[in-house]
């Protein structure tokens, strides 16, 4: 899948700093900003494009958030959005890392 068709299918509207940060591929990636500024959306379609554009193994992707409950609910909002076949991500809590 193209970057064109994975913006289409999953009807992304993202801008130009946005996409770029979607496509970055070679380095750990932290993303810093206000509440409601689109961090989770954005950190849950770069898991998506890395997976369905990169075709990189969800084993090779570590994602780690501050606690369990955030680890469950990125998760259950993954698998709401963009989970269309048994490519699932793993989210790990920071404390159980």
């Amino acid at each position: 899948m193209t970057e064109v068709e994975f913006l289409e299918e999953y009807d992304l509207k993202l801008d130009e700093q946005q996409v770029a940060l979607l496509t970055l591929q070679q380095h750990p990636m932290l993303v810093k900003g206000k509440s409601g500024s689109g961090k989770t959306f954005l950190f849950l379609a770069r898991n998506a494009y890395l997976m369905k554009c990169q075709e990189v193994d969800p084993s090779n992707i570590l994602n780690l958030v501050f606690d369990g409950t955030a680890a469950k609910r990125m998760a259950k909002e993954y698998r709401y959005a963009y989970c269309d076949d048994d490519l699932m991500p793993s989210f790990v809590d920071m404390h159980s890392f």
